[in-house]
């Protein structure tokens, strides 16, 4: 009764997660282009430059932004010299038509990721309670993948360099994210060469038990 009920909520989380892709996926793909923004070339130095959105939130501008196409008039009257866009020949902004509904995309792709990470951590810590309860030593065993998992992110982030690089023709220099965007390359490189040894050793075992099966039939 107990996987029964397991499975029908299973498939009720599919169907409703399915119903909620197709849904914004149709509202970003037919709705329309009407969301003309302006594209935020550069700032000059010590210069602040923010506008309003819709809800009355002040909105402060990068370089490179993208920035409404009113809200792009408005901070050129207002700021001057002191923002610079990309403009056509005839001098006026250089638009770009983006989807009206691009925001609700991003947000239902991070439903979607951090979803299923909490759904994943707080199953796995109530199995987890279970085999303790049921066999402590198994349980415990259990945790070495987790722990050597661990162990391979605290080596790779202490091997990660916090080199700048250039992003938009300028130095970025956030030293946070720099260590652990390497470290996060640094496991993908492990975890991909695991991948393929792991792949070639199973092969060699399946070609081994073809080539005996041959030999001795």
């Amino acid at each position: 009764m107990k996987a029964g009920l397991e499975i029908k909520i299973s498939n009720y989380t599919l169907y409703a997660m399915i119903a909620a892709v197709l849904i914004v996926l149709a509202m970003f793909f037919f709705v329309g282009f009407g969301n003309n923004v302006a594209v935020l070339k550069k700032i000059a130095p010590n210069s602040k430059v923010e506008y309003q959105d819709a809800s009355g939130n002040k909105i402060k501008c990068a370089d490179g932004d993208f920035v409404p196409h009113e809200a792009a008039k408005k901070i050129q009257e207002e700021s001057g010299a002191n923002a610079e866009f990309e403009l056509n020949a005839d001098k006026s902004f250089k638009l770009l038509s983006s989807p009206e509904y691009t925001d609700k995309l991003i947000y239902l792709m991070y439903i979607l990721t951090i979803v299923p990470i909490v759904i994943i951590v707080i199953y796995a810590i109530w199995n987890l309670a279970l085999r303790i309860i049921d066999n402590p030593s198994k349980a415990f065993k259990s945790l070495i993948p987790l722990l050597l998992f661990i162990a391979l992110v605290g080596i790779c982030y202490a091997c990660a360099g916090t080199d700048s690089v250039i992003v938009n023709e300028k130095p970025y220099e956030d030293s946070f994210w720099l260590k652990w965007t390497s470290a996060f390359l640094l496991i993908q490189y492990v975890l991909l060469v695991l991948c393929v040894v792991l792949t070639i050793v199973s092969l060699s075992g399946v070609v081994k038990y073809l080539i005996n099966k041959v030999k001795y039939s």
